[in-house]
């Protein structure tokens, strides 16, 4: 075994100590995106219905039926059609009343759940893209099952 120059020696543990540094700079950075992005709501109240949503969710929009959505991105960030779309949406619809005819999302995932409010209720659709993520699916799927009457004189708040 040789001796190697002493010089080699301290850029060996300065690339060491460079790599432990690294790892543990992203690891805090991740820690603190996770931390004032993913856990950081906004409460919406739509048609009597209370939302907590991710704060970088859009606002309630229309589509192109008229109908109420929230989508996990503002329209200005989002390209409808794009390739990428189909690994990331998030559409929360909100449709009055029960019953809803089934839509035709075969690149997503939908479900649905009822909530009664003080008129005829609403149903809120919840379609998730097949390629999503885990954190991703479950941050939409904790606004569906977080959602609530907006009004205390609501019947399901009167059950409860």
């Amino acid at each position: 075994m040789t001796n190697a120059p002493v010089h080699l020696l301290i850029l060996a543990r300065a690339a060491a100590l460079a790599g432990y540094a690294a790892v543990k700079v992203r690891a805090l950075i991740g820690a603190a995106r996770r931390r004032n992005g993913a856990d950081s709501v906004r409460t919406v109240e739509v048609e009597g219905v209370r939302l907590n949503v991710p704060v970088q969710w859009g606002d309630v929009e229309r589509d192109g039926l008229g109908r109420l959505v929230i989508h996990n991105r503002p329209s200005r960030f989002r390209v409808d059609g794009d390739a990428v779309w189909y690994s990331s949406a998030v559409e929360l619809r909100i449709l009055p009343g029960r019953f809803v005819p089934a839509r035709n999302a075969e690149a997503m995932t939908v479900t649905r759940r009822f909530i009664p409010t003080c008129g005829e209720g609403v149903t809120l659709e919840l379609a998730l893209a097949n390629g999503m993520g885990a954190a991703q699916r479950a941050a939409a799927e904790a606004v569906l099952a977080t959602a609530a009457p907006a009004h205390e004189g609501s019947p399901a708040t009167k059950a409860a």
